[in-house]
């Protein structure tokens, strides 16, 4: 490790036990710093250290909120890609039924949040190799959500996908998918410089890694035109124009969400 992640895993686990001292090992307040503390770790490639992390914080959310909530199902996801990273699939696979089926139980009384959710525990299983399962949770995430509702969480959504793809080296989907993701940004930023140009300008900041990325699929697609043009929609403050997929990344997008329909 670096002097920097040790330093930050240091803070972190500083304020673990801070939070354990004022509030004891079973308060609501616990779930947060036993959550940062467990993401860092999986970002580092420690899934074996989050296994404690992710059930004590499951376990406090089990007791205020009882066995069917949306912040349980996330975090017996989380634990349930945990397991699938270090190879134990009965723990996984009983997790990820647990998750799953209380995620399906809010399904029309929360979309947005039962979207979002599918799409963390889908990401967790692509950070952990399990590009199946994460295709299928992603996929379930992007049909959560009711039409164009919450463009937030659709655009990560598409990013992920994108992700997924790109690993899989369907670079057309991937490109597809990354395109989606940037013009529901585009969508994101337009109604944002409506309200005040200089919240546009952070809020393009902060998503500039999207466009980067569709960008570098772009060069090493060796597709200067689309490179371009998404250097100009970066930069440019008052273009909200959108990206065109062309029938080949139409055709691999579909391709797959049939697949995915058809259960296979």
């Amino acid at each position: 490790m670096t002097a920097l992640s040790d330093e930050k895993e240091y803070a972190l686990r500083q304020e673990l036990q801070e939070c354990e001292e004022a509030h004891g090992s079973e308060d609501l307040r616990m779930v947060l710093p036993l959550s940062r503390m467990a993401q860092h770790l999986k970002r580092k490639g420690r899934a074996s250290e989050t296994i404690d992390l992710y059930r004590r914080g499951l376990s406090i959310l089990e007791r205020q909120y009882g066995a069917d909530d949306v912040s349980v199902a996330l975090f017996a996801g989380y634990l349930a890609a945990a397991y699938a990273a270090l190879g134990e699939e009965a723990e996984a696979a009983a997790l990820l039924h647990k998750a799953t089926g209380i995620l399906d139980l809010f399904a029309e009384q929360d979309p947005v949040g039962v979207a979002s959710s599918f799409c963390l525990i889908g990401d967790d299983f692509l950070q952990a190799g399990r590009e199946d399962e994460a295709a299928l949770l992603l996929t379930v995430a992007l049909r959560s959500l009711p039409g164009e509702a919450d463009d937030d969480t659709r655009w990560r959504i598409w990013f992920s996908l994108s992700r997924l793809f790109s690993k899989k080296q369907n670079t057309a989907a991937a490109i597809a998918s990354a395109k989606r993701s940037v013009n529901t940004l585009q969508r994101m930023r337009k109604n944002i410089a409506a309200q005040s140009m200089d919240g546009m300008r952070v809020f393009t900041d902060d998503v500039g890694p999207i466009y980067a990325y569709l960008g570098n699929l772009l060069t090493d697609a060796l597709r200067s035109a689309e490179l371009q043009e998404v250097e100009a929609l970066r930069q440019e403050e008052t273009s909200f124009d959108v990206m065109k997929l062309s029938e080949e990344e139409r055709s691999g997008l579909e391709s797959f969400f049939a697949r995915k329909t058809a259960g296979k």
